[in-house]
């Protein structure tokens, strides 16, 4: 059956909990191995674009990789859109847990770097617990928000037809993506990282779960043309690359090859195979990779990647890299969330504000 057809209409009430599409939930195990993957090339983090220099083989790879990656970060939030589109409940648990597991792994990697010689503080203490005061953590940060806004969100677009909420989707994408990528001097030149691009990714995720079924514009993107959409994006973006900076969430680029590959992933039938379990401990994987603490253990320490910096055999060590961290971070998630099981969540479970759902 069509995955178009599998979907109950807009009209028709929507039950409350559903079940785990395997295949989008690869797309975020592939999703964090391609943050990894960014972060390897990170200059702060694995080092290695500190040696991509104009025109050495390093900055060929290094654009090529960073342009083929940064689509696939945008997919978490299209995956939220399409899931969250159809409640309009506002439940404060999930962003209560991301706090508590930021500030979690926050002093795992404060303990880490006080091994390796970081200062011991109550400031530094602090800022390990609460590390959105450093303007560090974006993504969940950001994430935190649009899950408060989300139902209202959803709320709004559901009264609308499809034609109005094509509108807005028009003057979101306008204004917020197409101009900042143009190089004009836009509403909010954030590089995509702030809550604006969470929207408009959130409501093309939507549209695809509300009216996916009845766009003739959707109908067309087979298998074939997602996969080659994405690849002109990509290339489109290495090659732009040598003139500018089109590294942006935002863009209007990054945009179209995340949704393509969303689109490429809906239409997959795939049987979990384990899938679904794992897909639970990505942003485990995300806290353990990320900080810079840990950076210096896994990337320097463990992977020797400044070694492999100036050398063409980078390529094999960076997917090398990717799937280590993620299968160690993964391993290390596994154990946080038994202890969690026996502590955290048996006092979360008695908070009963926390777990009821307010309707929108």
């Amino acid at each position: 059956m069509d995955i178009w057809e599998k979907e109950e209409r807009r009209n028709m009430k929507f039950p409350e909990k559903q079940e785990r599409n395997s295949s989008l939930e690869l797309l975020r195990i592939i999703g964090m191995m391609a943050i990894i993957g960014l972060h390897y090339f990170n200059g702060n983090m694995g080092g290695a674009a500190t040696y991509a220099i104009y025109p050495t083989p390093q900055w060929w790879i290094n654009q090529f990789f960073t342009s083929a990656f940064y689509p696939l970060v945008n997919c978490f939030v299209l995956i939220t859109g399409f899931f969250m589109i159809i409640s309009t409940r506002l439940r404060l648990r999930k962003a209560v847990e991301l706090v508590i597991l930021t500030a979690f792994y926050g002093v795992v990697s404060y303990a880490v770097g006080v091994t390796m010689g970081q200062e011991l503080s109550a400031k530094c203490l602090f800022f390990a617990l609460f590390p959105f005061f450093q303007g560090r953590r974006w993504f969940v940060e950001t994430y935190i928000i649009l899950l408060f806004f989300a139902p209202f969100i959803s709320r709004l677009v559901q009264t609308l037809s499809k034609r109005n909420y094509q509108i807005l989707l028009l003057a979101q994408l306008g204004f917020f993506s197409l101009w900042p990528t143009l190089g004009l001097s836009a509403p909010l030149l954030d590089g995509g990282y702030g809550i604006t691009n969470f929207f408009t990714l959130y409501l093309i995720g939507g549209y695809i779960r509300l009216w996916g079924k009845d766009s003739r514009t959707i109908k067309t993107i087979t298998k074939g043309r997602a996969i080659s959409l994405y690849i002109i994006c990509i290339l489109g973006a290495f090659a732009a690359s040598y003139f500018i900076n089109p590294f942006s969430y935002a863009y209007i680029n990054n945009i179209v090859a995340a949704v393509v590959i969303f689109l490429l992933f809906l239409q997959i039938d795939l049987k979990s195979l384990g899938i679904n379990e794992l897909s639970k401990y990505v942003f485990d994987v995300y806290f353990l990779h990320s900080d810079l603490n840990s950076c210096a253990l896994l990337f320097e320490w463990l992977l020797r990647c400044s070694a492999f910096w100036t050398s063409l055999w980078i390529i094999p060590h960076l997917f090398l890299s990717i799937v280590v961290i993620f299968i160690l971070c993964t391993g290390i998630a596994v154990c946080r969330k038994k202890l969690f099981s026996r502590t955290i969540d048996h006092w979360l479970d008695r908070w009963d504000k926390l777990n009821r759902p307010i309707n929108i």
